[in-house]
């Protein structure tokens, strides 16, 4: 409920921390990642994921480091 509140009408307007502090992004290692989907996961029955390897004006070799390590070491870990 907290992530449904937080992308409100306020939501373009929040800072990096603010979205990761109310759970709306999950940034960090891929371990960091994984942890927190799986306590997410856990606590709601989570079963569908939206995965968004790119923030903001992001370099295309940093997207598609972000995808390689998501593919690699998180979704395996998830199923």
């Amino acid at each position: 409920m907290k992530i449904r509140t937080a992308l409100g009408s306020r939501a373009r307007n929040q800072s990096i921390d603010e979205l990761m502090g109310n759970g709306t992004a999950v940034i960090g290692s891929p371990r960091t990642v994984r942890e927190k989907i799986e306590r997410v996961r856990d606590q709601t029955g989570l079963e569908i994921l939206i995965v968004l390897p790119q923030f903001g004006v992001m370099a295309d070799e940093l997207v598609k480091r972000n995808m390689e390590l998501f593919a690699s070491e998180v979704m395996p870990k998830l199923r």
